[in-house]
């Protein structure tokens, strides 16, 4: 799936984008996010996704990314 592509550049790492829901109670979305990826049966599924896990990090986390947009817009 990655044949003839070519690396140009790298960016930090950074958290990808979060899921967004209008759920109150979002401990099912995480429930049933966390069994998608326990699933061994949908594994390949993952793989060709290039899902590699998941977490549900504090939602500081994503602060970072607005400190790297500040530090490229003085640059």
């Amino acid at each position: 799936a990655l044949a003839g592509l070519v690396e140009v550049a790298r960016s930090p790492l950074v958290p990808g984008l979060p899921f967004v829901t209008v759920a109150e109670d979002v401990s099912v979305l995480r429930a049933a996010l966390a069994e998608v990826f326990a699933d061994v049966a949908l594994a390949e599924v993952r793989e060709r996704l290039l899902l590699g896990g998941i977490s549900f990090p504090d939602a500081g986390i994503y602060d970072e990314i607005l400190t790297l947009e500040e530090l490229y817009r003085q640059s």
